[in-house]
């Protein structure tokens, strides 16, 4: 169905089929089930929005959303100062591909898949399960690594923020340039997968500071690069640690700036 309003102050529940709408205002709850799929190409005014099973939302106009709630389904915001007031994604996947006004300066990621293809302009991006996919040339926001999550760079992408490591995995064959402060820590083994990790930042303040397990380098283009100019510490404090691959081909440690180390501990270069 294509219509050019729905308005309602009722409950509207869609389990299947599809529906466009220039303007959409729902003073009730709005809930997407099944394989139901709503699109707003213009004007959007909803209450509460609800996400569930394989739905989709597709939002191609501003406006304001009061509380949005995806338990799994696919959203995809395409229009500039789309506004939430409350945001909360457990499942599915999301393409942000317009800068949203988001009511956190936090964006988390966390049991879901984030195309992140406009940035958000998010003071912290927290990737603690699920996948973020960075689609975008530049990025602003400090990122923080952890858990299970996965962070994928297709392209090449350069980053002005912080990166703190503790726990999952760099892939998507990429080039991820890191302007800012590197850090890594942790207990258990992660690293690059076939993906170029440039660190840049020339302040001392980076460091690999890992207590045990390995940081993998994983395929040929598994790369960890010091940059020319760059200061990055190996920091063996808390025990020892090293470079490795999980299988196939290794990678390489790459250091065309200053590398130093410290602690007492052994950092351990496999090939």
């Amino acid at each position: 169905w294509t219509i050019e309003e729905l308005i309602s102050e009722e409950h509207l529940t869609i389990s299947g089929g599809s529906l466009t709408t220039a303007y959409a205002y729902v003073g009730g709850n709005l809930i997407l089930n099944g394989s139901g799929r709503m699109t707003v190409t213009d004007e959007i005014a909803l209450n509460n929005v609800t996400l569930n099973n394989s739905s989709q939302f597709i939002a191609d106009g501003a406006g304001q959303i009061a509380n949005y709630v995806q338990n799994n389904g696919t959203s995809t915001f395409n229009a500039a100062s789309l506004a939430f007031d409350a945001i909360d994604v457990r499942g599915g996947t999301v393409n942000y591909n317009a800068a949203l006004a988001l009511p956190s300066s936090l964006l988390r990621v966390a049991g879901y898949t984030a195309n992140l293809n406009a940035d958000q302009g998010q003071t912290l991006i927290q990737v603690v399960s699920g996948t973020l996919n960075l689609n975008l040339a530049s990025l602003t926001s400090d990122i923080e690594l952890s858990g299970s999550g996965v962070l994928n760079v297709a392209n090449s992408t350069s980053a002005s923020g912080d990166l703190t490591w503790t726990g999952g995995n760099i892939g998507g064959g990429g080039t991820l340039t890191l302007a800012g402060v590197l850090d890594v820590s942790g207990s258990n083994s992660f690293g690059l997968s076939n993906t170029v990790l440039v660190h840049a930042n020339a302040s001392g303040l980076s460091r690999i500071a890992k207590s045990g397990g390995y940081f993998y380098l994983n395929g040929t283009n598994g790369i960890l690069r010091n940059s020319a100019g760059a200061s990055l510490t190996i920091d063996t404090t808390g025990g020892n640690s090293g470079t490795y691959y999980s299988g196939g081909t290794g990678g390489t440690l790459h250091n065309l700036g200053t590398l130093n180390k410290t602690g007492t501990g052994t950092f351990f270069i496999y090939n």
